[in-house]
């Protein structure tokens, strides 16, 4: 038991590395954090290549300690590391880039707390009930909190949604559950990828945003 938490640990911190060195890379000859290019080297390195390389290695570790199946557990280990990966460094950089700040100042402050409020609202109402599938409220919910408030605005609320999404499903609650014989590893992977491809959506859409904002600021 120790020696595959100790190799589950390693596969973990090498996840990571290999995002961060290939990320430092690519940030280093280019630092416009928002252009295209490198939103794409963040996709193939942080969110693909990274989780594969490490969960195949997992498995593999896996396998060679219980006999599991590697794709069984490439499956399960894939999706949740390039999730976290995909939701989770946008979010940390947003809470360390200083424009955060002025998103709550006195003259913006009410609005983007009335719109960061309205995600949680409508992600409740969508997964609230198992009836009808109202997913798409996400879209053109997510396109207002980008002219509103940005795209930092845009990584919160992808992260306010997983929260709610993940709360309800667990609890057997949600469009994700109308499928017939519906499982909850089936229901749990079908939320992964919803709020994956949500995130890669909409982040290169407030990306290009952001960009025409500053080109008319020095204009």
């Amino acid at each position: 038991l120790l020696g595959i938490s100790c190799a589950l640990a390693f596969c973990n911190v090498v996840e990571v590395l290999i995002a961060a060195l290939l990320l430092k890379w690519a940030i280093d000859r280019n630092r416009d954090l928002a252009s295209p290019a490198i939103m794409l080297q963040f996709l193939l390195f942080a969110v693909l290549l990274a989780p594969a390389l490490t969960g195949l290695l997992a498995t593999v570790s896996c396998h060679v300690a219980y006999g599991s199946g590697i794709w069984t557990g490439f499956t399960k280990w894939f999706p949740a590391y390039a999730l976290g990966m995909a939701v989770m460094t946008p979010f940390t950089l947003a809470l360390y880039n200083p424009n955060l700040r002025k998103l709550f100042d006195r003259a913006r402050a009410v609005r983007t707390i009335g719109v960061l409020l309205l995600v949680p609202f409508v992600s409740g109402l969508v997964f609230h009930q198992t009836h009808h599938s109202l997913r798409f409220l996400w879209l053109p919910l997510l396109m207002l909190v980008v002219v509103e408030v940005g795209m930092l605005g845009a990584v919160i609320s992808v992260v306010e949604i997983l929260i709610i999404g993940t709360l309800f499903t667990l609890h057997g609650d949600g469009p994700l559950w109308l499928e017939k014989g519906a499982t909850m590893q089936g229901t749990v992977l079908l939320l992964q990828f919803s709020i994956l491809v949500l995130l890669i959506s909409v982040v290169p859409f407030a990306a290009i945003l952001e960009r025409e904002r500053q080109l008319r600021a020095r204009l």
